[in-house]
């Protein structure tokens, strides 16, 4: 994918950090005295049997200026779209990247079934295709699994989630499945989190909490302590989902007071955090009520009260003081990642009362949220 790369290297990356990796070889002594700019293309245009035409490069290059500079979504759709038309004759890797790119514009213009659709034809010309760059097909296949997740789709996302991880690992060729799927982990914990998040659409829980907890792994390995907070407890949850209490407890137990001390300079981060430990608080105090240990549930579901009041307490005077109309943990685009997780403002202690919350925005299974309802009702 000459071309198509290395236009995104030139729109995106200022001009002293740029790296051009063409072999011009017998083409050398013609672009000596020209520029980068001008070698690139004189290279890739060498190396093609349809070259485009002056028009076809010059939309090209305005779809990825205004999609990776200027973030003007509505603009990149419609150059994109154009440029896709353009580049039917071209190379099967080549058109596979303008797919894949327009899959992800869409996936930020919140259309979750165009990008899906994008990524599909983008996987399909490039499966097979040894001309390819191999970090485009991964790119396309996560990019699916986030449109698919974002849609409720957990057994379709799932599957192209770990397909992705495992092509992200940089293990050798003998490894088995489980040796490149926890090498794509360390390389992409994000997308790990994201996996485990699929897999309780699809109501493995157990699944569910081992990949969480090798994200939380990868997010330790890395120095990222917030997010490994948050797939800890995550993880926590899934075991208490799945029925394995002892161990649910425990987890939990060693994870919640460590969040006290977590540090960040994004805020909004930090407001998940606390909103991630809530969560699991909640989640603990209905497993210490139902095994009988009742003070000592009545305490985490105090403090977690005590401490989403406070997070929402702080969001709102952030906002009044901010003067901003929306909560600062609000993403855009398809919702997906571990950063997209509920708003401060919307993780309160008396919504664990309600089931539709606990189903629709927690996901919870109903054993979990029977359990939560017991202990708020002091039954």
């Amino acid at each position: 994918m000459k071309f198509l790369s290395y236009w995104i290297a030139t729109l995106v990356t200022p001009p002293i950090q740029q790296h051009h990796d063409f072999t011009i070889s017998s083409t050398q002594q013609y672009t000596a005295n020209v520029s980068p700019l001008q070698k690139g293309i004189f290279t890739w245009l060498a190396d093609s049997n349809t070259a485009p035409s002056a028009d076809d490069i010059d939309v090209l290059k305005q779809a990825f200026a205004a999609f990776y500079n200027t973030q003007n979504l509505d603009l990149s759709e419609q150059l994109l779209t154009q440029a896709i038309q353009r580049w039917q004759a071209q190379p099967a890797d080549e058109l596979a990247g303008l797919y894949r790119v327009r899959g992800d514009c869409y996936t930020q213009r919140e259309e979750a079934e165009k990008a899906v659709a994008d990524y599909t034809q983008a996987i399909q010309l490039l499966e097979g295709n040894e001309q390819a760059d191999p970090i485009e097909l991964p790119r396309s296949i996560l990019g699916r699994a986030r449109a698919l997740k974002s849609l409720k789709k957990g057994e379709l996302a799932a599957t192209d989630y770990e397909q992705a991880l495992k092509l992200f690992s940089t293990e050798r060729s003998e490894a088995t499945d489980a040796e490149l799927v926890q090498d794509g982990i360390l390389k992409n914990p994000y997308a790990a989190w994201e996996w485990g998040t699929s897999l309780r659409m699809k109501g493995d829980w157990t699944g569910a909490a081992t990949v969480h907890a090798l994200s939380a792994d990868a997010f330790e390995q890395i120095g990222d302590r917030p997010h490994f907070l948050i797939s800890q407890i995550d993880y926590g949850i899934d075991l208490a989902a799945s029925n394995q209490n002892e161990k649910a407890e425990q987890v939990l137990k060693d994870i919640i007071p460590k969040t006290t001390g977590v540090e960040a300079r994004d805020v909004a981060l930090l407001q998940r955090v606390i909103a991630k430990e809530g969560e699991g608080r909640m989640a603990l105090a209905s497993l210490l009520w139902e095994d009988g240990n009742r003070v000592e549930a009545e305490q985490y579901l105090g403090d977690a009260c005590l401490r989403l009041d406070q997070m929402q307490a702080d969001a709102i005077a952030r906002l009044q003081k901010e003067s901003i109309g929306t909560d600062p943990a609000t993403a855009k685009g398809l919702l997906y990642s571990i950063d997209d997780s509920i708003a401060a403002m919307d993780m309160t202690c008396s919504r664990f009362r309600k089931e539709s919350f606990l189903e629709e925005q927690l996901g919870w299974p109903q054993t979990l949220r029977d359990k939560v309802i017991r202990l708020e009702n002091l039954q």
